[in-house]
């Protein structure tokens, strides 16, 4: 897992990057892309109810920065759950629908595990 940064158009892209053996997960902006390397094209993973995830999990080691979200507070697709940061790297975490906060597991400044529960949401 790795992150990568690129400018194009005078714009900054931060992607989140996963390699795995003829695949190339990438994670942008709440979206999950899939390249795979014998078809040599990337499609969209769909992201309706059915796989949107409700317990949301530490994707690499790290500490907690930011909690932007309280316990039972209703979440709009898109909004800043928490920031996670490791290696001076940050990666922000979004609700990807509407719901609500059932569970925090952690607090700021806190230290997390790759795989950790972070925050469960219940989509709505």
């Amino acid at each position: 897992m790795k992150f990568i940064d690129k400018i194009w158009k005078n714009k900054n892209y931060r992607f989140f990057v996963q390699k795995d053996k003829d695949s190339l997960w990438i994670h942008y902006e709440g979206e999950t892309y899939l390249w795979k390397e014998e078809k040599a094209s990337i499609k969209k993973i769909k992201t309706d109810q059915s796989v949107k995830q409700s317990l949301i999990k530490a994707n690499l080691p790290g500490r907690i920065q930011k909690v932007f979200v309280k316990k039972l507070e209703s979440v709009k697709k898109g909004q800043n759950l928490l920031t996670l940061s490791a290696m001076k790297i940050e990666y922000s975490f979004k609700a990807e629908g509407e719901g609500k906060v059932e569970e925090i597991f952690f607090k700021e400044g806190d230290t997390v595990n790759k795989d950790q529960n972070l925050i469960k949401i219940k989509y709505t």
